[in-house]
């Protein structure tokens, strides 16, 4: 009778899934992620600022002045003209005078006298902390944006000129009336006075027949310009840069919202579900043998993750008794499960534990051909005769020994038999711990009959290949046959920010030690999963 896990405090069936929240760390995963995507777009944008900059037709700006000297508030000279700016509490002359000087009729009457007025344009802009209004004409020449700025100039002061001239003509009208009626009251005192005033008042306006607006004058020609003022190539490029990485990483972020693949251990977290225990290096299929017998130079680069990995199943607190049948299982065959198997296997064996490694793969016989080549014997031939197995075992380092696999067209029903149960049985008298690598889930039963038998199931998903869909859909297809997937394992990935041995990945902090099978699956501890009801007549933890 295969051992079952009963996970009847977990969702049946799970929850649909939910998208992680946004996380400030997590967009720069996306960002760094999709990092040729982001240089792409920028320079696509770049690439589009120069050919506008070189390509946009130029246009060159001419600046005139006009000074403006306001008559103070008090001043009673010119009483009754308007048009004079005046000193004002309310409001600041210089502004006063650019609306005076970029009124509508003054542009209309401007462009009468250009020859090709839908070449320019103008705008009329005061001077902070000054008197002085300074007058734009924009081109696409030089010597036009010159032209266009001094003739506006003078057609304003000119319009100014004008509009001051009637307004000259209506005040001294009113006067010369006013002193026609006063003059007739001949002895009255009062009316001689008022006479007096209108007569010194008409003086004071007699004087600006024919001037210009006092308030306004011409301070500074316009100039040829040296240079154009539009497109600006430094401006326009630094927009395209920014644009550019905006776009970049909006598009990045984007991507990895709606990417299903598994970028970081976060993404295989569920919240009622099991968790991610450790993320382990993938081992390359050459170098797997070497690693499997302490021959491989580098290899102290994968050993810290599986110890970590190791401390998971028997590390302190982590369960009184290590299981002995562990299965690593997968969905598909490119998920790092043979490179797990191995690496956890050889962990295991390095901490003293007498370790055998089953291929459990009848297809492809991946683990076997990786690790000794040809096989004098198999997991087939064993199931079909148990004293078969010291000649099938072989023999890869100290504590470490393999059952191979090859082909059989038999192999599922064999595997479907309590014959897989006597196997383990007979493996469990002479190994402290069994470590199957079972066939893909993708490839039919073989896979789920290893799961069924085993007292631990590891569920291994390669980051940047693994869809979180897939993962999922593997926890609830082990749940519905009462078997619990007591942790995932992530395979390979990136290291995150902060982090050289790829703990933190996309905004997770770093543990301080692994997590525990407890704490991963607190619901499955006082079950007491076993064939006899516990792990060798001890509790057991998962």
């Amino acid at each position: 009778m295969s051992s079952t896990v009963h996970t009847d405090s977990w969702p049946q069936p799970f929850e649909a899934d939910e998208a992680a929240p946004p996380q400030p760390m997590r967009y720069l995963r996306s960002i760094r992620d999709h990092w040729l995507l982001v240089i792409a777009i920028v320079g696509a944008a770049l690439l589009a600022a120069v050919i506008y900059v070189s390509t946009a037709q130029k246009r060159y700006t001419a600046h005139a002045q006009i000074v403006v000297t306001p008559l103070p508030a008090d001043d009673t000279t010119f009483l009754g003209i308007g048009g004079l700016i005046r000193d004002s509490t309310q409001a600041q002359p210089v502004v006063t005078a650019a609306q005076l000087l970029g009124a509508p009729q003054v542009r209309a009457r401007t462009e009468q006298q250009l020859r090709s007025p839908s070449n320019v344009s103008f705008a009329v802009t005061p001077l902070g902390q000054s008197n002085v209004v300074d007058l734009q004409a924009t081109s696409s020449t030089p010597q036009g944006a010159e032209t266009a700025a001094n003739v506006y100039a003078e057609t304003a002061l000119r319009l100014r000129k004008a509009a001051l001239q009637n307004e000259l003509a209506a005040a001294i009208s009113r006067l010369q009336s006013r002193l026609a009626v006063t003059g007739g009251a001949h002895g009255n005192g009062a009316s001689s006075a008022l006479d007096a005033q209108i007569t010194q008042q008409l003086a004071q306006l007699n004087a600006l027949v024919g001037s210009p607006d006092p308030t306004l004058a011409l301070l500074n020609r316009a100039a040829k310009p040296s240079s154009y003022s539009w497109p600006r190539p430094k401006l326009s490029l630094l927009v395209a840069l920014l644009c550019g990485l905006l776009l970049g990483a909006l598009v990045a972020i984007l991507l990895d919202c709606f990417d299903p693949v598994a970028k970081g251990a976060g993404d295989l977290r569920e919240r009622d579900g099991p968790q991610t225990l450790v993320r382990v290096p993938e081992i390359r299929e050459r170098q797997l043998r070497r690693y499997a017998t302490g021959a491989l130079s580098m290899e102290s680069r994968y050993r810290d993750a599986f110890r970590r990995l190791r401390s998971v199943l028997i590390g302190p607190g982590a369960m009184m008794m290590p299981p002995s049948v562990v299965a690593i299982c997968s969905t598909d065959g490119d998920e790092g499960r043979t490179s797990t198997t191995v690496g956890l296997a050889r962990a295991l064996a390095d901490a003293d534990k007498r370790v055998v490694i089953v291929d459990g793969d009848m297809r492809t016989a991946g683990a076997t051909s990786m690790l000794i080549g040809s096989p004098a014997g198999a997991v087939l031939s064993v199931l079909r005769k148990p004293a078969a197995l010291p000649v099938a075992l072989v023999s890869l380092a100290p504590n470490l020994s393999l059952v191979p696999a090859i082909a059989d067209p038999d192999g599922p029903d064999l595997i479907a038999s309590e014959r897989l149960e006597r196997l383990f049985d007979a493996l469990r008298a002479d190994f402290d711990i069994v470590v199957i690598d079972a066939a893909p889930f993708d490839d039919g039963p073989d896979g789920y009959a290893f799961a069924e038998a085993a007292r631990a199931v590891l569920v291994c998903a390669r980051l940047g290949h693994t869809s979180r869909r897939a993962v999922r859909e593997t926890v609830r297809r082990l749940a519905s046959m009462r078997v619990a997937a007591v942790g995932i394992v992530a395979v390979g990935g990136k290291d995150g920010y902060g982090s050289g041995n790829g703990w933190w990945s996309r905004g997770e902090a770093r543990e301080d030690r692994p997590v525990t099978i407890q704490e991963s699956v607190p619901s499955l501890v006082p079950s007491g999963v076993g064939r006899d009801g516990g792990l060798d007549d001890e509790p057991a933890a998962f």
